[in-house]
């Protein structure tokens, strides 16, 4: 996966495409074109991410956007939670690998195994390393956003135990509710399953009209 980093939206846009069944081959073909930037967080290890998304939070008057460690409903699992009365919508936070960038790790091998690169070639490949993680959590607030907009437009997705007999909803009205800018409504949504506590469910597109599925097997 070749990104120019001069382009980050073009990491961020195929994270946001990306089926979670497909998440993980992506992001393995990064890390062996960027080795030694990225490392998983461990079990008890707090993203560094939380307390700026906190500070930002406050900044903004807005809640926090936080994964849910839990797991609220039984297997299987998806993308996003869908539960509670009243109904909460969060992120899954086992759905996404949970990585940290390796900034000053001595163990962290050299970029190119014959050192052609100067320690700029390094910075650019951390620079990267930052958009990936940042990338993979704004791909969980995006489609916890969506869900939460769907949710609310259509709260009969919530308990139906068929998702086909739910009105579709219009991609510029879901874009109006969520906030989210259509073009990037329209590159997530097909890729982002949610659970109920009945199902999961998955979202088609035909054209402008969003309707609800289930899941391919």
């Amino acid at each position: 996966m070749n990104i120019d980093l001069e382009r980050p939206e073009q990491l961020v846009g195929e994270l946001l495409a990306t089926p979670t069944a497909d998440l993980l081959s992506l992001i393995d073909n990064w890390c062996a074109e960027h080795p030694g930037c990225v490392s998983p967080l461990g079990a008890r290890e707090i993203d560094p991410l939380d307390h700026e998304e906190t500070e930002l939070a406050a900044r903004e008057n807005r809640p926090a956007f936080m994964f849910i460690d839990e797991e609220p409903l039984p297997p299987p699992h998806a993308d996003i939670w869908v539960y509670g009365d009243p109904v909460v919508v969060r992120a899954n936070a086992r759905a996404v690998p949970r990585l940290r960038v390796l900034t000053d790790d001595p163990d962290s091998p050299p970029v190119f195994p014959d050192g052609s690169r100067e320690r700029l070639g390094r910075n650019d490949q951390l620079r990267a390393a930052t958009w990936l993680v940042r990338g993979l959590r704004e791909r969980a607030r995006t489609y916890e956003t969506l869900v939460r907009a769907l949710v609310e437009l259509r709260p009969a997705i919530v308990a139906t135990e068929d998702p086909e007999v739910v009105e579709p909803v219009e991609l510029s009205r879901l874009a109006s509710r969520s906030g989210i800018e259509p073009a990037t409504v329209r590159r997530s949504v097909t890729a982002m399953r949610f659970r109920t506590p009945v199902m999961v469910v998955a979202v088609a597109l035909e054209g402008d009209r969003i309707s609800f599925t289930r899941p391919a097997p």
